[in-house]
């Protein structure tokens, strides 16, 4: 697996053998950060949601996502990762990509996250399919202190997954893409 744009592209991210974790597809992947770029789909022409970002990359997996992204110019990154031995490949990266200053590991349940010492402005979620995550997760995030006004969350699940989420999120894009619905969100709260 590759980081396919930015400061790090083409740089290989270390992967297990026997994954039990399900990557999300570099189509995707490009797909993801080329709407996130634009700005276009999410109501605003020409701004870059990643540029400066503080992102949250939440069941984090192989960290993919948030690798792309800071490749990509984000300013600050923290994974979310229950599992011992992706932990162990996510630490295993950031040191091979030497980005030790800007991005951080929260072990851990996603649905039981402690208060954020700050706010992020780009979340990815992408949880294992029907367990029923999405939910508890969110409500995890805005308890806790988590997500900035304005902040963009995208949402891969299953495409016959179903989830409800507070009329706080506002739904921008959702589509399709083989087995997986991807779903981009813009967060309006005012304190």
């Amino acid at each position: 697996m590759k980081i396919i744009s930015g400061r790090l592209k083409g740089h290989k991210i270390l992967t297990k053998s026997n994954m039990d974790y399900r990557p999300t597809k570099a189509h995707v992947k490009e797909a993801i950060f080329s709407i996130l770029q634009s700005g276009n789909s999410l109501g605003e022409e020409r701004r870059d949601f990643i540029r400066k970002a503080k992102v949250l990359d939440v069941f984090a997996g192989t960290g993919a996502l948030g690798f792309e992204s800071i490749s990509r110019g984000a300013e600050s990154l923290s994974f979310v990762e229950i599992n011992p031995e992706n932990i162990k490949l996510l630490e295993q990266n950031i040191r091979k990509l030497s980005l030790l200053n800007v991005v951080n590991i929260i072990r851990g349940d996603s649905t039981k996250l402690p208060k954020a010492d700050k706010k992020h402005d780009l979340i990815f979620l992408d949880p294992p399919f029907h367990k029923d995550f999405v939910e508890p997760t969110i409500d995890s995030l805005g308890k806790g202190g988590w997500i900035a006004s304005g902040a963009c969350i995208v949402i891969e699940t299953e495409k016959s997954e179903k989830y409800e989420i507070s009329e706080k999120f506002s739904l921008f894009v959702e589509r399709i893409y083989g087995c997986a619905r991807l779903r981009i969100y813009r967060y309006e709260h005012n304190e």
